[in-house]
């Protein structure tokens, strides 16, 4: 009986595919992993910066001050609106970024930060303002139905 040796083939061994399975696996489920987190992070800082306008609304228009519209300065960033509920001025300004409120001239009361665009327009036949907030790529808008103060000439 003569026994003939084989040649070796040369290959990849069990151990070293599973390893190689395993390694690849594991990249897989990391990148997965960090993907989802990215995706979770954005939606979040979307729902975040929604709920923001929602609130920067609310104040605007609710009856906690009962504003009414007054005049506005695009230019310098400014709109200026009058408590009809504490008889004060508030401004409402958009600079670097940010949209915030004062009284007066003095305070601070910040809204919204992050803004990328802010628009607003006033329509004296219908009350109407409309409002458009840009805040990281996102748009919002708004319109409500807003009385214009008339100064009394006395």
């Amino acid at each position: 009986m003569v026994f003939k040796f084989v040649k070796k083939i040369s290959g990849f061994t069990l151990v070293e595919t599973m390893t190689a399975l395993l390694i690849t696996a594991v990249s897989v489920i990391l990148i997965l992993g960090a993907l989802t987190l990215v995706t979770r992070n954005q939606r979040h800082q979307e729902k975040s910066h929604q709920m923001d306008f929602e609130q920067f609304t609310t104040i605007l228009y609710g009856d906690g001050l009962d504003l009414a519209y007054q005049n506005q300065d695009l230019s310098q960033g400014r709109v200026n609106f009058y408590s009809q509920k504490d008889h004060q001025f508030y401004t409402l300004r958009y600079q670097r970024q940010k949209l915030w409120l004062l009284k007066n001239g003095r305070g601070y009361m910040p809204l919204i930060y992050d803004v990328d665009d802010f628009q607003i327009n006033y329509d004296p036949v219908q009350f109407r303002l409309h409002l458009k907030v840009k805040v990281c790529g996102s748009v919002y808008e708004e319109t409500v139905v807003m009385p214009k103060y008339e100064t009394v000439e006395g």
